[in-house]
């Protein structure tokens, strides 16, 4: 992908402004016309991918969601998917949001010499629910050597840890419910990592605004309640890519077991889950999930 040092300045005024519409005006460019140049620098970077639903997205037909974020996954995410170094053990971190905030999905590679790097970070913005299963599943069946994967399994979330876990295996996912305990826990180890260059993130000024949301509240390193920013796009954001490399980096330091994992409930049949979604019907997923891309 092709880009140059407009493409960088208009970057650069959205991220001054903090603000699309006023960093497109500054920028002499029309909201579309800035919103492309971006997706083109991050495309071009291999950094941030944004998935953004279109509005009443989630009100279309099952087979059309799929196959419209089926084609946005193998248009914008495959090649870097195909740059993956497929001798290395992959990780991920899962932080989940259906409205509001953002959903982020955070792989991590860990190297030979240890270091834990981020190849890209994938947002998801008002993405229905059964659209955020489905790119999960694409990206995770797609990570060489896929090692182990958490989950921020408070309210909504849960859904999808629960699915990760079915698929997976509970040796390789787990369900997190985020606890000040937990965060005591695993929040200094995302600092040390940090301190030591040990953990290689995307250069990003969300992702970056999302780690300074940390605040120490009564001795506990977390991401405080009221922690909202808004992202260069506008949207509103809740120190999501911070939950989710801590995620990620908790997934990398545990105790993980590398296998081939078949579901049981697969081997008999019956129970086993198809793509169009029929052994769930007895669920209906809630109106107004969303995505976070470019699209």
């Amino acid at each position: 992908m092709r880009y140059d040092l407009h493409d960088f300045r208009v970057f650069s005024n959205i991220a001054e402004e903090k603000n699309l519409t006023r960093g497109a005006a500054r920028s002499y460019l029309s909201v579309p016309a800035a919103s492309q140049r971006i997706k083109h620098l991050e495309e071009a970077l291999g950094l941030k991918l944004l998935l953004r639903s279109p509005q009443g997205f989630e009100l279309q037909p099952d087979e059309h969601r799929r196959s419209f974020v089926n084609d946005w996954l193998e248009e914008h995410l495959q090649p870097v998917m195909d740059k993956l170094d497929k001798r290395l053990r992959h990780f991920y971190g899962f932080d989940f949001a259906r409205s509001g905030d953002l959903s982020i999905f955070l792989p991590v590679a860990e190297r030979s010499n240890l270091v834990l790097a981020a190849p890209f970070l994938l947002e998801l913005r008002n993405v229905p629910f059964r659209q955020q299963e489905q790119i999960l599943y694409w990206c995770v069946d797609r990570l060489p050597r896929f090692s182990g994967g958490k989950h921020d399994a408070r309210g909504n979330g849960q859904f999808l840890a629960e699915y990760a876990i079915q698929k997976y295996g509970p040796l390789r996912i787990e369900a997190v419910m985020p606890s000040q305990a937990w965060y005591l826990a695993n929040m200094p180890v995302m600092k040390a990592a940090f301190e030591d260059r040990t953990f290689e993130i995307p250069r990003d000024a969300d992702v970056k605004s999302d780690f300074r949301q940390i605040r120490t509240v009564r001795g506990v390193p977390l991401v405080p309640d009221n922690a909202h920013t808004r992202g260069v796009d506008g949207g509103q954001r809740h120190g999501d890519a911070a939950i989710a490399g801590c995620l990620a980096i908790a997934a990398a330091k545990g105790e993980v077991m590398e296998f081939g994992y078949r579901s049981a409930v697969t081997e008999r049949g019956g129970l086993d889950r198809t793509d169009d979604d029929e052994a769930r019907d007895w669920w209906n997923s809630p109106l107004g999930a969303g995505l976070r891309g470019g699209l």
